[in-house]
């Protein structure tokens, strides 16, 4: 599993070139978020479609919070402290995405 995977820079901003939706919250606003997303147990493969749901906690990141714009975040992420993956799984649809920034 991607849990507690630590995340280099680079990594993260991979993802954020990658992501249709992202949010930057504070830790305690995180579960008023997920409680909207339905997920699944599904397996996570490479080669496929899936919609998935990464949740990254980043160290000395409260300059992101609120941030709406993917070149912001990137350029905003801070390159020392932790980025790690808390929560990795697949969307089963995309309800609870309307809480998020659409690229």
């Amino acid at each position: 599993a991607l849990e507690n995977k630590c995340l280099s820079c680079s990594e993260v901003k991979m993802l954020i070139d990658s992501s249709s939706h992202f949010l930057c919250i504070k830790v305690e606003d995180v579960s008023s978020i997920e409680d909207h997303l339905e997920t699944t147990e599904e397996e996570i493969s490479n080669d496929s479609n899936q919609e998935v749901y990464i949740r990254i906690h980043v160290d000395k990141g409260q300059n992101l919070i609120g941030k709406q714009v993917p070149y912001i975040l990137k350029r905003d992420l801070p390159s020392d402290g932790r980025r790690i993956i808390q929560r990795c799984c697949c969307l089963k649809n995309l309800s609870g995405l309307e809480n998020f920034n659409h690229i």
